[in-house]
């Protein structure tokens, strides 16, 4: 027996509140920096001037940086998934769907569900002198997770004894814009090279907020007819204040070795005081059978649906913690960095997952550096960067792209691409 009208509703609760979470992200993307993006990531140990406010501030006391410097724009935005690539999104996107393409569709989406995730930022004149360095930017990000039941469900219908579950679902999303004051401080000559402390201050207004709170669900089909229930706790907040703080320490030594590590997140709290509501939806059925459907002129009377928005108190977002390992060798010409990264909680914008990544950049031509990198865990899993840059006297000018989910930019399941300029003094 199939009930593709009631697939179609038993659902809309979960689909509903994830179409509705990410959305709130209107500007996102926790780092900014191109050259970072180009490079895969590895860059806690690179990093320099306005980018390292986010990368570690420690990083504003190396030897040999610039005195002074503007970073006049600098934007990136990416997506991403764990399941359907570039070429099944090509052949299935706006196509009516046969049997093989469901099946594929289905067999690319992993057994614990879809995960999505979105990036997009900027960040606008942004200077850094000496050992201080502000910063301007809008930040955030957002993910989805809808189990492999409701693709199940909503591409092949429910089937005789089918059991279905929809409880796996998740969504969050946040955005805020940021003022960033750094400062560094150089400790001395130590047993582990020239050690250099820093750390960013930040003033953070929130301007929107939403999350799944809460998922419940099921169907199951039974001799006397299909019993469902959906529901989902939707949260959403605009407008808000709240400070940060990123810590970040770091070394250097035989004037080529350079090691990093950063807390980002030490403490990063914003109160959301605005257009404050929490939505309810409920979609239910019961005993559904194939006569009722038959007799029954509207599809919308077989169903039980309610949609109950309700006011609540003003609520605080803890932003998540991040720690990261950089180590770099840089050189007249070339630069080779390592980073590894560990989030302590899966929210949007971090992951449990470790990340790690290996990236280069080769200045032999001088006005127009070579980037690479690749990487692997983290929010996208396996992914390949390069990118390139444009050096003309102290104006400078950095593209960068990176494929997501595989190491070759030939059938990606996102993309990742930025663009900034600034200037070096």
């Amino acid at each position: 027996m199939t009930a593709r009208h009631l697939s179609s509703r038993i659902s809309i609760a979960l689909l509903l509140g994830a179409i509705l979470v990410l959305p709130q992200v209107s500007r996102a993307g926790t780092k900014t920096s191109v050259r970072a993006a180009s490079m895969g990531g590895a860059y806690t140990a690179v990093a320099e001037g306005v980018q390292a406010t986010r990368w570690n501030p420690a990083n504003l006391a190396f030897e040999g940086s610039s005195d002074f410097g503007i970073e006049l724009f600098s934007a990136r935005a990416g997506v991403a998934n764990n399941g359907i690539d570039l070429d099944l999104y090509n052949r299935t996107a706006g196509a009516h769907l046969d049997d093989s393409d469901k099946r594929a569709i289905l067999a690319s989406i992993p057994s614990d569900g879809l995960n999505t995730s979105l990036e997009a930022g900027a960040s606008i004149l942004g200077v850094h002198f000496g050992r201080m360095a502000l910063s301007f930017s809008g930040e955030g990000a957002a993910y989805s997770k809808l189990p492999h039941d409701v693709f199940q469900l909503v591409l092949m219908g429910n089937a005789a004894s089918d059991s279905i579950d929809f409880s796996q679902a998740e969504g969050e999303a946040i955005s805020y814009a940021s003022v960033r004051l750094s400062a560094a401080s150089s400790l001395g000559e130590t047993a582990f090279g020239r050690l250099h402390v820093g750390m960013t201050l930040s003033y953070l207004e929130g301007l929107a907020y939403g999350r799944l709170e809460k998922v419940q669900g099921s169907l199951v089909t039974r001799p006397s007819g299909i019993l469902g229930e959906a529901s989902a706790l939707l949260t959403t907040a605009q407008r808000g204040q709240g400070l940060g703080l990123d810590l970040g320490v770091a070394t250097e030594w035989n004037s080529q070795w350079r090691a990093g590590m950063t807390l980002e997140n030490a403490y990063g709290r914003i109160q959301f005081n605005s257009n404050l509501e929490r939505r309810s939806f409920v979609a239910t059925t019961d005993t559904l059978d194939v006569i009722t459907v038959q007799e029954t002129s509207s599809a919308d009377s077989l169903y039980s649906t309610s949609d109950l928005v309700e006011s609540i108190d003003p609520f605080h977002v803890d932003l998540p913690r991040i720690l990261r390992f950089g180590l770099a060798r840089t050189g007249e010409r070339s630069v080779v960095a390592l980073e590894y990264e560990q989030g302590f909680s899966r929210r949007a914008g971090a992951s449990t997952t470790p990340f790690a990544a290996i990236g280069a950049e080769w200045r032999g031509l001088g006005w127009l550096p070579l980037r690479v990198g690749i990487s692997g865990g983290g929010l996208r899993g396996s992914s390949a960067s390069a990118g390139i840059g444009l050096r003309l006297a102290s104006f400078r000018l950095d593209l960068a792209a990176a494929t997501v989910g595989q190491l070759w930019p030939g059938n990606p399941r996102g993309i990742v691409v930025g663009i900034g300029t600034g200037l070096e003094f």
